[in-house]
């Protein structure tokens, strides 16, 4: 699939971007609800084009103590990401809580990004949503990151990524096939996210 990535949070506090030499993007979450705010999202933001990597930054939906509407939280979203417009991807957390608010919700904060910003925003969710709400209002514009994990294995980048094999919903195809939660990679300790996409749709 040509390029390999992670995302982070603070979570990952401690892990230092110029180590990450096997990882081609990473996707830093920036923000979360209508309040919160990743305090590690800038230092592993700009370490990450400092290091010539690919940016991504992530906006984590109706996050717990946090929850607004989808308007409030894109705005607050693209306070954060402002510096890094024409410099990195953002994308919409979409998961957990979230899946009760519905798709107008969703495409709610992913056009007032785009409207805002003049970039194209993602959407990340897991494979099985895909299925369960009629997306198709909003696969015709916007990309998608999507997660389906084989089993809960440590394991490291693969050349061919495991998948079932069926198609993705509304969507033709993902922009980011991500296929763990407990990847093990040089450079960091801990379990990461691993993902997998191509330059030419990045």
């Amino acid at each position: 699939m040509g390029l390999n990535g992670i995302d982070i949070s603070s979570w990952q506090d401690d892990l230092i971007v110029s180590r990450m030499s096997g990882c081609d993007f990473i996707i830093v979450k920036a923000t979360g609800g209508k309040g919160y705010k990743n305090e590690c999202f800038e230092r592993h933001a700009n370490d990450t084009l400092s290091c010539g990597k690919l940016l991504g930054c992530y906006h984590y939906a109706h996050d717990r103590g946090y929850e607004g509407s989808a308007t409030e939280e894109a705005d607050h979203f693209i306070n954060a990401f402002r510096p890094y417009i024409g410099k990195a991807i953002p994308f919409l957390d979409w998961e957990a809580d979230t899946l009760s608010l519905g798709v107008a919700w969703a495409k709610t904060w992913l056009n007032r990004v785009r409207d805002k910003t003049g970039v194209t925003p993602g959407i990340y969710t897991s494979k099985s949503v895909c299925f369960a709400y009629d997306w198709s209002s909003v696969a015709k514009a916007y990309p998608l990151w999507v997660a389906q994990y084989p089993d809960y294995e440590d394991t490291g980048f693969r050349s061919e990524p495991w998948t079932d094999g069926w198609h993705f919903g509304a969507w033709a195809s993902p922009l980011i096939f991500q296929n763990t939660g407990t990847g093990r990679i040089e450079g960091y300790s801990g379990h990461l996210d691993l993902f997998y996409g191509t330059r030419a749709d990045w």
